[in-house]
Formats: structure tokens, C-alpha cells, sequence
């Protein structure tokens, strides 16, 4: 038997953040904050994976924020 996964991510992207791992967690803070999780779980997912992504140009960082 397979379960969907609910992934949801918020990206914090811009050049003018200087250091992408304080960008990652200002998104995963972002997920927080605006209650995603809430509302996948009120629309039935039963497994969440959170990441905070920073990018600029090239460069890319992802930080896995937990799972539920």
C-alpha cells in the first residue's frame, strides 16, 4: 500500500540575502508561521515533509525542516 506525501516548501530566494542558511530558516519559518501544515492536515495528508530552500543564481542550498 503506497501513502501520498504532502511536500510543501517555501523558498526564500534573492541575491540580497547574504547567507543561505539563515534564508532557509527564515522559509522554513515561513511555513510555520503561515500555517501550511494545518491546512494540508485539514485537507487529509497524513504525511509532511518541510524544506527551506535559498537559491541565488547558480547556487542552491535546501535544509530539511522535519517531518510529520
Amino acid at each position: 500500500m503506497q501513502v501520498p506525501i504532502q511536500e510543501h516548501s517555501a523558498c526564500n530566494a534573492g541575491a540580497s540575502e547574504a547567507d543561505p542558511e539563515v534564508a532557509c530558516r527564515k522559509a522554513l519559518s515561513q511555513i510555520d508561521e503561515k500555517r501550511y501544515e494545518e491546512r494540508l492536515l485539514e485537507e487529509g495528508a497524513m504525511h509532511i515533509l518541510k524544506y527551506g530552500i535559498a537559491f541565488c543564481k547558480k547556487r542552491c542550498l535546501v535544509e530539511f525542516g522535519g517531518a510529520r
